[in-house]
């Protein structure tokens, strides 16, 4: 009996390193099977959102390797549902340009009337290089006529004064610190006018 028992035991030990290595062949298996997904997924291209094929590095027939980083991209896709105006805003104008300014985006080759717009973002701070301000205005596209690329003016509002007098730069004298122009009253005579300058719009 005791034979028998011990013969038992070691069966039932035999039966049990038989589950263990079954269990690991399965994991096994799984491990090749994910594997093989995941080489065949990459057999296909997909692009993480809609757009345009605006260059193609690859052809039916290339071989393309998982392995090594390509030096160009396979393609370069473009969503231009909403296309992105930088403009570069000088320093004197910089402290008045922030996200929400009104802003107006002239694109002379569209021929067509100008866009109204606001700022988006700003980065706040300004280039060492060229002392200016970088903002960026996010233009909806909807029919696709702004392509990128394309050359844009935009005139930003960075302040404004109500019932003021404008005068070109050129009528305007500065003498011993005092800035002036010259009136002519109705009698002819011209007449040297002190005046507090404003705002300063170039151009």
């Amino acid at each position: 009996a005791k034979s028998r028992f011990r013969e038992s035991e070691a069966q039932l030990e035999k039966s049990r390193a038989d589950l263990e290595a079954s269990r690991s062949h399965v994991d096994l298996v799984k491990s090749e099977r994910d594997r093989a997904v995941t080489l065949l997924e990459y057999s296909v291209i997909r692009a993480p959102y809609d757009g345009i094929v605006t260059a193609r590095h690859v052809d039916t027939g290339h071989l393309v390797s998982n392995t090594n980083s390509p030096k160009e991209p396979l393609l370069v896709i473009v969503n231009a549902d909403t296309v992105r105006i930088v403009v570069d805003v000088p320093e004197i104008d910089s402290v008045h340009v922030k996200p929400d300014a009104e802003a107006v985006i002239v694109i002379n080759s569209l021929r067509r009337e100008p866009f109204q717009a606001k700022v988006t973002r700003t980065t706040w701070v300004l280039n060492d290089a060229t002392r200016t301000l970088r903002a960026e205005i996010d233009l909806p596209n909807p029919d696709l006529q702004l392509r990128p690329g394309l050359y844009a003016v935009a005139r930003l509002k960075v302040a404004e004064r109500q019932e003021v007098l404008t005068l070109p730069k050129t009528a305007l004298m500065t003498i011993a610190g005092q800035t002036s122009c010259w009136l002519i009253p109705l009698d002819g005579k011209l007449v040297r006018q002190p005046v507090v300058p404003g705002l300063e719009v170039a151009g």
